[in-house]
């Protein structure tokens, strides 16, 4: 048969397929796939250790199953998200530095093991058409976020999501056959409807009533605000804040729950406020050096961003703020030589700033952490060390910990109002969470 497209000899395309290509059509790791190819055919690319790009084309419809089998160098696949004519993904197996890849809008399979060891993928869009998840679909991939855009139940297969570590869902539907589906991870939920974000722990709730009524602390917070602005879309722009409630956690311990909206001289184009974001900021107060008169009082502020209209387990939110503020304390009267002592701590409230950032629904986890550690008595402390406030460090299970001044956009336009959404679980105190 005659070949329709040659390239040095190495690729070549019979009729609309792409059989085999060869390592000289790989230049400086990128190859571009042919607009005559159509589909890509059985090992058309395997063993291509050079190949670590590959550029494809909005008319093409389908990989073959073992089309990249071998490929350990391939790190990105680009131009994928427009082959609208692609409805079934299959290809993407053992591919174990790929890392950059957009599915099309149009897939409605992603077949069993289509990315099977693809351990450096992080993040991918699962798009609204996908209707079938296949069995070890992300075998392997413990480092991988899926984002659900659909509203329409799913059937995932088993141990597709296994080592998945969490999902944003948009719609019920979704999250139910989530969970249907044994998945043990972490899922991020916005009700829409509700106009709040809510944190689901499948380890400790099965049923998924229990999940929208019962929520404690909600996913989706960050503790940067530039990465909040990129995750979520939101508007990197002057703000105005209004306190919808403030708690006294001890004399030198406060929470502020904060609504921001875009300020007056930044609205959107029909004229109104932008809803931005829900803020959480921990305050907490310090001794510096002097005493009785002379004595100065300074702060220090962690603030954890949020979705606009975010809710709150009061009870749990102060039992969180009242454990950390504790370890605060401990850590103050701990000597500097304990170096033990003082990594046991923030070891501590790194898994307490954890639940602030990822969510929970176990009723009983600050008790779990805190187990046997004894904090001591409620007092204004001097403040001179690195450890004599929360943990400072970059990491994938929590942002870097950094005061809100570094990052906030919030003007000084700070507005009082009363009341306070909870959900159904707080009480109406002011102080504490008792």
């Amino acid at each position: 048969m005659k070949s329709d497209f040659d390239v040095s000899k190495s690729a070549v395309c019979f009729s609309n397929e792409l059989q085999t290509v060869g390592k000289q059509c790989v230049q400086n790791g990128v190859f571009v796939l042919p607009k005559e190819a159509l589909y890509v055919g059985e090992a058309a690319f395997a063993g291509l250790d050079n190949l670590e790009t590959l550029v494809v084309h909005e008319n093409l419809c389908y990989f073959h199953p073992h089309a990249f089998r071998g490929c350990k160098n391939l790190t990105a696949v680009k131009g994928l998200e427009n082959a609208r004519n692609m409805t079934m993904l299959f290809s993407f197996e053992g591919c174990s530095k790929l890392r950059e890849i957009q599915l099309p809008e149009n897939v409605s399979i992603i077949s069993a093991k289509a990315f099977a060891g693809c351990t450096s993928l992080k993040s991918l869009i699962i798009p609204a058409a996908v209707k079938m998840i296949g069995s070890n679909a992300f075998e392997g991939c413990n480092k991988l976020e899926l984002a659900f855009l659909g509203d329409k139940n799913i059937d995932i297969q088993s141990g597709a999501l296994d080592a998945v570590k969490r999902v944003y869902v948009r719609h019920a539907n979704v999250v139910e056959s989530i969970v249907q589906s044994g998945f043990s991870g972490e899922i991020a939920y916005w009700d829409a409807a509700l106009n709040r974000a809510v944190g689901l722990d499948v380890r400790t709730v099965r049923d998924l009533q229990d999940y929208f009524s019962n929520f404690l602390i909600p996913a989706g917070g960050s503790t940067t605000w530039r990465k909040f602005v990129k995750d979520n879309n939101a508007s990197e722009q002057i703000a105005r804040a209004t306190i919808v409630c403030g708690i006294e956690i001890q004399e030198d311990c406060y929470i502020d729950l904060l609504d921001v909206v875009s300020s007056s001289h930044t609205m959107n184009e029909e004229g109104k406020e932008e809803k931005l974001f829900t803020a959480l900021v921990f305050r907490k107060y310090s001794m510096s050096k002097g005493a009785g008169k002379l004595a100065k009082f300074d702060k220090k502020e962690t603030v954890i961003y949020y979705p606009y209209g975010t809710d709150f387990d009061r009870k749990m939110l102060c039992e969180i703020c009242g454990a950390l503020n504790g370890l605060i304390d401990l850590a103050r009267d701990t000597p500097s030589f304990a170096k033990e002592s003082l990594r046991a701590i923030q070891t501590k409230q790194k898994q307490l700033l954890r639940l602030l950032l990822k969510g929970t629904n176990n009723p009983n986890v600050v008790e779990e952490i805190m187990k046997g550690v004894k904090l001591p008595a409620s007092g204004i402390r001097p403040a001179e060390r690195e450890e004599d406030w929360l943990p400072n460090y970059g990491g994938e299970e929590i942002d870097e910990i950094k005061p809100v001044e570094q990052f906030s956009p919030i003007d000084t336009d700070v507005k009082k109002k009363s009341g306070r959404r909870w959900g159904k679980h707080n009480d109406s105190h002011q102080k504490g969470g008792k």
